[in-house]
């Protein structure tokens, strides 16, 4: 079981890998994380999608939970809604949930409010506001970043077959300047990101079920990560993270 100094540590591991990560960016996870591609619409609260995803050159295999359990309102006025996004391992018999208070997309930059990280029965961790104003910081050099080159093709429409169901999808193919391809098959009846079915880079990754009943399952109340000397550190923060902010300091149960 992790401490609270390891999971502090922990903290620090998925805050530095998210910086480090273009595949994944705004969501920190423990493990792989695959890269959603397609435009994301929020759904309304309770909306959850279930994915299988394999890593065939490491004979991974696990499943993944996205999930809208709750929302409030910023001080502004603004919608904020609780994302929860959960791992299994059947293997190791992992669980790693990260549940986020966001604006909008959580894979843009500065979308995300709040940060909460669990494993397994282990009491959840919340990062502070502090590493939250890193986390949502432009990162350096991004806007020299030169735009990706690549194509986006449509292969028309194609039946689905998948545990969830049959879908009438749309087949979209994203080939990248280095000639990377990746294959999306995407239908509207999905939450989330609309995919029925991806293969990206190695990873397979295909909807077991969905629905509209989701609870979150990070009921306890949380601890804060802070790290050593952060709280006299004064960072610079994003204007948007500023006016969405909200008041309370704890999550729905």
């Amino acid at each position: 079981m992790f401490t609270k100094k390891s999971l502090l540590w922990l903290g620090l591991i998925f805050f530095f890998a998210q910086i480090a990560s273009a595949q994944m960016p705004g969501i920190p996870m423990p493990g792989k994380s695959p890269k959603m591609l397609g435009e994301f619409k929020m759904p309304e609260v309770g909306s959850y999608a279930e994915y299988k995803l394999i890593y065939p050159g490491e004979k991974l295999e696990i499943t993944a939970r996205f999930a809208i359990v709750g929302k409030e309102k910023s001080s502004e006025g603004k919608e904020l809604y609780w994302y929860e996004y959960q791992t299994n391992d059947p293997k190791s018999k992992s669980i790693d949930i990260v549940k986020m208070l966001i604006s909008g997309d959580p894979q843009k930059e500065g979308n995300i409010i709040r940060m909460i990280l669990k494993q397994n029965q282990d009491k959840p961790m919340e990062l502070s506001a502090e590493i939250m104003q890193m986390v949502n910081a432009p990162m350096k050099g991004e806007k020299e970043k030169v735009k990706d080159t690549g194509e986006v093709r449509n292969l028309g429409k194609e039946t689905l077959k998948t545990a969830a169901g049959s879908f009438e999808c749309t087949h979209m193919q994203y080939v990248s300047e280095k000639t990377a391809v990746s294959d999306v098959w995407q239908t509207p009846q999905i939450p989330f990101f609309g995919l029925a079915k991806s293969v990206n880079e190695g990873l397979t990754m295909e909807i077991q079920k969905f629905g509209k009943d989701a609870k979150t399952v990070i009921t306890e109340e949380t601890e804060k990560i802070e790290l050593p000397g952060m709280e006299k550190t004064k960072i610079p923060q994003p204007d948007t993270l500023k006016k969405d902010q909200p008041k309370s300091t704890q999550p729905p149960k």
